[in-house]
């Protein structure tokens, strides 16, 4: 999907929005990173190390670590390397891992949890789930994993930073065998169009996704935008807890508006609209009378024209998107 995965900030142009329609945190201060990277000058000059190797050995070993241009491109790898298998994407969710699937030939069914993949060659996880924000359990996703040991399970944990709750870590996916996980430095950072992901697996999973990867795709500056930032991570805190704490806070809002809520652990909300109305009308609304982005997530598989995302952002900013959804239901 090239189009229609929210933070299209770029179809509004000199519009200064307040963005809710990425789950990221957004006004992150990044002068230092752009007058470091305005430093480099001398960097397009030459090509980048295709193995993006320095920031590999900052992430983990060489062998089990494949940076990416965004997690996305790490999708698109793997449904290539495993070309024609027999996927189960748990969703509702990330609309890449069927792209990616149906591009590659693989046979692709839809299911609504773990327990319903059995006989999947291939099972795609996003955990934390985008759009619903809601966490697979530690013990249970371990559990699964062990118990089907033929199976490949790609792990999206792009949202880790914005949940407190346990999730895979690498040596865990290392450890499996059978377990891809993927990551997303863009995400950790608020860079996301510095596009840099990578995947954790065992040494025999990442060769053969690096068999199939295109040479350089991760540019020079992006790697060392991304060596610059993890040197420099507690420079860049998220708080997960606080964004949590606002995101339930805006869902008690909208839900005494009328507005249903799905729970979450993260800091992003699945919401719709219960008077029949689409929730494309309501973002073009926002866009118009308040200068707020929403994400329509009438596009998700399994969701309805009236499904939205917000992820929270400032109080002050959540506060302005409360008093403007309570103006919209007043309509």
């Amino acid at each position: 999907m090239i189009n229609g995965h929210g933070d299209d900030l770029h179809r509004y142009p000199g519009r200064n929005l307040i963005n809710f329609s990425s789950n990221i945190l957004s006004g992150v201060d990044h002068t230092p990173l752009m007058e470091h990277l305005a430093r480099l000058a001398s960097l397009p000059a030459s090509y980048p190390d295709p193995d993006a190797s320095a920031l590999a050995r900052m992430l983990g070993a060489e062998d089990t670590v494949v940076v990416t241009a965004g997690a996305v491109e790490a999708i698109y790898l793997i449904a290539l390397a495993y070309r024609g298998c027999r996927s189960a994407i748990v969703g509702p969710t990330f609309s890449e891992y069927e792209d990616a699937c149906r591009l590659h030939a693989h046979t692709v069914s839809h299911v609504v949890s773990l327990s319903d993949t059995t006989g999947a060659e291939m099972v795609w996880l996003c955990n934390p789930n985008n759009p619903t924000g809601r966490v697979t359990p530690h013990a249970t996703l371990l559990a699964h994993i062990k118990a089907h040991p033929s199976t490949l399970f790609v792990v999206d944990q792009a949202y880790a930073p914005y949940t407190t709750h346990p999730l895979l870590t690498p040596s865990e996916a290392v450890a499996a065998g059978n377990v891809v996980m993927l990551s997303s430095l863009t995400k950790r950072f608020s860079v996301p169009g510095l596009r840099i992901g990578y995947a954790v697996g065992a040494p025999g999973i990442m060769a053969r996704i690096k068999a199939v990867r295109m040479p350089w795709s991760v540019n020079a500056l992006a790697i060392e935008g991304a060596c610059w930032l993890l040197e420099r991570a507690d420079r860049y805190p998220v708080d997960a807890d606080s964004l949590h704490a606002e995101a339930l806070r805006l869902a008690s809002a909208m839900g005494e508006m009328g507005i249903e809520t799905l729970p979450t652990d993260c800091n992003f909300i699945l919401c719709r609209l219960t008077d029949g109305r689409p929730a494309a009308r309501l973002k073009e609304w926002l866009v118009e009378h308040h200068n707020i982005l929403i994400r329509d997530a009438s596009n998700f598989y399994g969701l309805t024209p009236s499904h939205f995302r917000i992820a929270s952002q400032t109080p002050a900013h959540n506060d302005r998107l409360i008093n403007a959804l309570k103006q919209w239901t007043t309509l």
